[in-house]
C-alpha cells in the first residue's frame, strides 16, 4: 500500500471513515475534496503507516521520500508552480493530524518553499513586496521554532523590538524595509543559536518540516495530552502537505475559524459562530496573536459589542458563501437529517479568504455530543479572546512584554 495519498484519491470507502489511515485532518481534507466538492487547496497526506516508518528509523527513508517527491511534482503541475522557482514558486504548508484530534499538541509549519530567491519571485508574481517579505518572516520564525528548536521568545523579542523602533503596533503596519531587516536578524540569530543555517533549499525545508511533524507525536506536550485525554500512545499520526493560500495578502484577505453553531445556543440548525481577522494567517487567529473579530452581527452585539464590525457586515459576500458551504458540510455529515442530538453538534471549520475567493483548510468535523463538550468550546473561545487581549502582537509594542498564547485548536 502507498504511504502517500492525494486529497482527491479515489478510495474504496468514504474518506471520512479513513482517519485511522489519513489522520483526522487528512480524512477531512479528502472528504471535502472528493466527496463534498468544496474549494480546498490541493495537496496530499502521508499516512499513519508513514509515521510508524519515520518513528522506527528516526528519519524519512528513501522509499517515503521518493513518494513525497512524486506527489510534489504532481502538485506543482496542478498548482501551475515550480519548487524553487524565482518566478512562480510553489509554497506549501505541513500540518500534522492524529487519528483523534489533539488540539494544540502537534506541530505545523506554513509557507515552506520561500528563500532569499523565491521571496523576490513571490513579490513580483503578486505585485506586493510587503506581503512576500512578511510571509518569509513567518516561515523563518515557524521553521526555526518547530524544526530547529530555536526558543520562540528569541524571534518575538526581535520582532517586537523592530515594531517598537518603527513606531507601529499592528503587524500589518510593519514596513517592508523593516521586515527585511527582521529577516536578516532572524537568519543570523538562527545560525548563532544552532550552529546551522536556515535551509534555502525548498526540498530540505519540506523534509525537515515533515520529520518535525512526525516527531511531535512523541513530544512531551503530545504525550501529556494523550495521558490526560486517555488516548492510546500507539495510534500515531498522519501529515498533510497542502498548497498555501494567503490570508495575509492585503486588506481584502483574512483567516479565521467558525463553528456551525454558537455553544450558547439551544436551537438546532446552522448559525455561524467564530473569529476572523483581516490580513492574517490562521496561526495568528488560533494562537491568540491578534485581536479577533466576530463572524456575525448577532455574535458581535451579544458578545463583542465594543467591536465595530463582523465578517457579516464587512465582507457580506464572503459571509454568505461561507454560510452556504458550512450548511452543505453540516447536512452532509448527517445525510440531511436534523434531530435532537444536533442541538449539541458543532463543526469546526478553518477558512481563508482572499478577494472574492474562499477556501476551506484542514476542516475538522468534530461532534460536541454533550453539554460539557459545548462548554469546553465556549471556554476555549473566551480564553483565546483573553489571550489575544494580553498579546503584545495586538497591544501597543511599548508595553514591553510578550503575553501567552492559547492552544492552537486544529493546528
Amino acid at each position: 500500500m502507498p504511504f502517500v495519498f492525494s486529497f482527491d484519491h479515489d478510495h474504496d470507502e468514504a474518506p471520512r471513515r479513513l482517519a485511522h489511515l489519513l489522520g483526522s485532518k487528512g480524512a477531512d481534507l479528502a472528504e471535502m475534496t472528493s466527496a463534498l466538492g468544496l474549494p480546498v487547496p490541493p495537496g496530499f497526506t502521508l499516512t499513519t503507516e508513514a509515521c510508524e516508518l519515520v518513528r522506527s528509523t528516526g528519519s524519512m527513508p528513501n522509499v517515503l521520500e521518493a513518494e513525497v517527491n512524486e506527489h510534489l511534482k504532481v502538485l506543482c503541475g496542478v498548482a501551475g508552480c515550480e519548487m524553487g522557482s524565482a518566478d512562480q514558486p510553489l509554497l506549501v504548508s505541513v500540518r500534522s493530524g492524529a487519528i483523534v484530534p489533539m488540539p494544540g499538541a502537534l506541530r505545523s509549519v506554513l509557507d515552506l518553499g520561500l528563500n532569499d530567491v523565491t521571496v523576490a519571485g513571490l513579490a513580483r508574481s503578486t505585485g506586493d513586496e510587503r506581503f512576500a517579505y512578511d510571509t518569509y518572516r513567518r516561515l523563518i520564525e515557524m521553521y526555526g521554532t518547530v524544526v530547529m528548536d530555536v526558543p520562540e521568545e528569541l524571534f518575538e523579542h526581535r520582532y517586537e523590538s523592530a515594531k517598537l523602533l518603527a513606531g507601529v503596533a499592528d503587524d500589518a503596519e510593519v514596513p517592508t524595509e523593516v521586515l527585511k531587516s527582521v529577516i536578516e536578524r532572524y537568519l543570523m540569530m538562527i545560525e548563532t543559536t544552532t550552529g546551522t543555517s536556515f535551509p534555502q533549499d525548498p526540498a530540505t525545508q519540506i523534509r525537515g518540516a515533515l520529520e518535525a511533524a512526525f516527531r511531535s507525536w512523541d513530544a512531551r506536550q503530545a504525550r501529556d495530552y494523550r495521558n490526560r485525554e486517555r488516548i492510546p500512545h500507539d495510534l500515531g499520526l498522519a501529515v498533510s502537505v497542502q498548497q498555501m493560500v494567503f490570508g495575509n495578502s492585503g486588506s481584502d484577505s483574512g483567516s479565521g475559524v467558525t463553528f456551525t453553531r454558537s455553544p450558547w445556543s439551544s436551537t438546532a440548525g446552522v448559525g455561524l459562530f467564530g473569529d476572523f481577522t483581516v490580513c492574517s494567517q490562521g496561526e495568528d487567529v488560533v494562537g491568540g496573536l491578534v485581536r479577533p473579530l466576530p463572524m456575525t452581527e448577532k455574535q458581535r452585539q451579544t458578545h463583542s459589542a465594543h467591536l465595530e464590525t463582523s465578517l457579516e457586515s464587512a465582507y457580506p459576500a464572503i459571509y454568505e458563501r461561507l454560510k452556504e458551504r458550512v450548511v452543505h458540510v453540516h447536512l452532509s455529515n448527517h445525510n440531511g437529517q436534523e434531530h435532537q442530538l444536533l442541538r449539541l453538534f458543532v463543526l469546526y471549520v478553518p477558512l481563508v479568504f482572499a478577494g472574492s475567493a474562499l477556501f476551506g483548510l484542514q476542516g475538522i468535523f468534530g461532534a460536541a455530543a454533550s453539554a460539557n463538550d459545548v462548554a469546553g468550546i465556549a471556554a476555549y473561545l473566551w480564553l483565546r479572546r483573553i489571550l489575544a487581549g494580553e498579546s503584545l502582537r495586538w497591544k501597543a509594542a511599548a508595553v514591553g512584554e510578550v503575553g501567552g498564547k492559547a492552544a492552537a485548536v486544529g493546528e
